[in-house]
Parts: C-alpha cells; sequence; structure tokens
C-alpha cells in the first residue's frame, strides 16, 4: 500500500485529499497542512515511487504504469483509511490523476481543487514530450526533469519551486522515473474529460498569472464550462501552493467553506 500520513484531530469533519505532481512527494503541501487540519481530516499521499512510497512494502512491482493503475493504488488508501467521500486538492499531474479518479469513482467526490492544473497539452507541451522520449535512452533523466522544471517553472521567482522539484527528483530512481515518464503516452485520454460533458463536481482552479504554459488553456475552458471557478494568484508560476501558500490557503479554504455551506 502507498505510504500516507492522516491528520484525523477534528471529529466528524469533512476529510481533504492532497495529491502531489511527478517528482514530488507529499512534502509538497507542508505548507498547508496546519490551516487545514484546522478545519478538516486531512489525508496526505505519495504516490507509487515517491517519497515514502519508494520502498513502502506491499506495493506489487510492474513493468509499466497507466493512470488506471495509480488510480487504483490511491483507491486502495482511501478504502484503507475509511474515506467514503472527500474533497481533493491536487498539483500539477496530481490534478490529471484526479480527473481519472473521477472518472474511475466519481461518487467519492465533494469537491475538487486543481492547483498548476494541466487541462490540455499544446504544440509545444507535445514537443517538450516527444524530445524527452527521443532523448531519455542517451540522456540522464535528471537532466531531463532539470530542464523541463525550467522551462515549465522559468524565471528567479519560481527558483525555490525549481529546487524543492530537483531535490525530490534526486531520491527517484532512474527505471521509476521512466515508468511515470510513460504516462505521458495516455494523458491525452484523461485530458479529453475536462472537455467533454457538465462536470458535476464542484470545481476550483487556483493558478499562477505567470503559469504561461497552462493557464490560457485553463482560462478558456473555465469560460467555457460555467460550473469551473478561477481563482489566478498574482505574480505567482505553476506551483501556486509553494509560491504563494497564503494566498493559496485562502482561495481554497473560502471556496470548501463555500461547498460546506450548501451542502449543510
Amino acid at each position: 500500500m502507498l505510504h500516507h500520513k492522516v491528520y484525523d484531530t477534528v471529529s466528524d469533519a469533512p476529510w481533504v485529499v492532497f495529491l502531489h505532481g511527478a517528482g514530488g512527494s507529499s512534502s509538497i503541501w507542508a505548507a498547508q497542512l496546519r490551516s487545514f487540519s484546522r478545519r478538516y481530516r486531512v489525508l496526505l499521499v505519495d504516490l507509487r515511487g515517491h517519497g515514502g512510497s519508494l520502498h513502502a512494502p506491499g506495493i506489487e512491482p510492474v513493468e509499466t504504469y497507466d493512470f488506471s493503475l495509480i488510480a487504483a493504488d490511491v483507491i486502495e488508501v482511501l478504502d484503507h483509511v475509511g474515506i467514503q467521500s472527500a474533497h481533493f486538492v491536487g498539483v500539477s499531474l496530481g490534478t490529471i490523476l484526479i480527473r481519472e479518479l473521477q472518472n474511475t469513482d466519481p461518487g467519492r467526490f465533494l469537491s475538487v481543487v486543481h492547483s498548476g492544473a494541466i487541462v490540455r497539452l499544446d504544440l509545444f507541451s507535445r514537443f517538450l514530450i516527444a524530445s524527452g522520449h527521443l532523448l531519455k535512452p542517451v540522456v540522464p533523466f535528471y537532466w531531463l526533469y532539470s530542464l523541463f522544471a525550467w522551462i515549465i517553472m522559468p524565471g528567479g521567482h519560481q527558483r525555490e519551486t525549481r529546487a524543492f522539484f530537483r531535490r525530490e527528483a534526486s531520491r527517484i530512481p532512474q527505471k521509476e522515473f521512466l515508468r511515470w515518464f510513460e504516462l505521458t503516452k495516455s494523458v491525452h485520454r484523461v485530458l479529453d474529460r475536462f472537455q467533454s460533458g457538465q462536470d458535476p463536481v464542484p470545481t476550483l482552479f487556483v493558478m499562477g498569472e505567470r503559469d504561461y504554459m497552462f493557464l490560457g488553456d485553463v482560462e478558456r475552458l473555465c469560460h467555457a464550462r460555467a460550473e469551473y471557478r478561477l481563482h489566478r494568484i498574482p505574480g505567482c508560476g505553476h506551483v501556486c501552493n509553494v509560491e504563494a501558500p497564503s494566498a493559496f490557503n485562502v482561495a481554497a479554504l473560502a471556496f470548501l467553506a463555500d461547498i460546506g455551506s450548501r451542502t449543510a
């Protein structure tokens, strides 16, 4: 089973489940833990091959990963903890995993908060992925990861975030990284679900105004879909829960409180 941490000091409060992105770990939510655990029961999960799950016992090894496998890992943890329904918060690739979970087990969801969401891959993103697949046999994965981190999170204001992801990525074996990189071949199937049909789950996108690769697509999606809300954080890039944790916490907690007041 995946390594996970439970914070349930607030009896009978709704659950909030946090899911990190590729190359990170649940420690990316350190600046959210105190604020959220005061009001909600919290579950932090380290995805397969990341953080405490890298050497966790009982995780069946497989040669290739797909989103249905990663979703099944998370559902196993939810069942183990006894979480029947929850608010879900994800960042970067974690937002794609949440989309897969919504398709697999929609009854679990009270609401969703996407941070640094990826809802579509434009031509440049597809070029980067294709280049990565061409270079991965000859270029050390850490170099590739560092390059992608710089492209997605450029500039001095995102230096701390890039450093965090490089530290986390340095702990992941190359074979594990390549398994996760293979998920890019099937990501279109999951992302297409953002564009098709009405989403019954209340959803908030929290995006940095300097997230130049992904903000535009999120803006267009939220303009077309009335059930989606968008909150922009000024001066912030891709991983806004790390770059501007206070602003992220205020926006996300206000959204969850509003959802709670409407369902009470």
